[in-house]
């Protein structure tokens, strides 16, 4: 629970109390930007200050120390200047994030995280919301597709290998390209089917990304779509 104060809340049952039964994850965090928890013990977090961080519970101590190698009661840097971040699904086994920066790149992040910037490959530019793809929301550096809306209010589904900026358009090809979905989009929600295709509904708590004005996100506005992982 992210209160108005900006304090990072693990709360438990039983509720009827105010405040429940809780210990604080985190201070200072981004009202617009937010938090992204994986699990109970595992957290992104984009401070007030633009900064990323992936959180390891237990939690209790704000803010928690570098983890330096551990993986308990510690938080490792991720990125900086972060205007909205989106946890995706892998190929790998690593954590994988979108992360669109304050300056409208848009980049996919990989672990090993600690070094900023992290291992990235440029997916963008001049983006101002972005979402899971088509595809059903899987994605690596060679693989996977994104939605992206440009300033210019253009939809795009856009297919790795990423790397090249912008993409050129797919015209009948399948890979490291870009089809125009629409254009004057304010907002879009993906609908995928069983097998994965976007055709017959929602993924469970996929809500749509709503485009803010202008470029709006990069002054903390958010999108409202906050489902990443299946």
């Amino acid at each position: 629970m992210l209160g108005s104060d900006g304090n990072l809340w693990l709360e438990n049952g039983p509720f009827g109390q105010v405040p429940p039964p809780r210990v604080p994850v985190d201070g200072n965090v981004d009202l617009c930007k937010a938090f992204y928890a994986l699990d109970q013990n595992t957290v992104y977090v984009c401070g007030s200050d633009g900064n990323l961080w992936l959180e390891y519970g237990p939690f209790g101590q704000v803010p928690l120390p570098p983890c330096n190698g551990q993986s308990s009661s510690c938080r490792v840097q991720v990125d900086g200047s972060v205007a909205w971040f989106w946890p995706v699904n892998d190929y790998t086994g690593l954590e994988q994030i979108l992360v669109l920066g304050q300056d409208g790149k848009l980049w996919l992040e990989y672990e090993p995280f600690g070094q900023v910037p992290p291992p990235r490959v440029q997916i963008d530019a001049n983006v101002a919301a972005f979402g899971p793809g088509l595809w059903g929301g899987d994605i690596s550096p060679t693989s996977g597709d994104v939605l992206v809306v440009g300033d210019d209010l253009n939809l795009w589904d856009e297919v790795g290998p990423f790397g090249q900026v912008p993409l050129p358009d797919c015209n009948g090809q399948s890979s490291s390209c870009r089809n125009r979905i629409d254009g004057n989009v304010i907002a879009f929600q993906p609908l995928w089917g069983e097998s994965g295709e976007a055709r017959f509904g929602a993924r469970k708590g996929q809500r749509p990304v709503v485009v803010p004005r202008g470029s709006a996100v990069r002054k903390g506005l958010r999108t409202s779509g906050l489902s990443p992982r299946k």
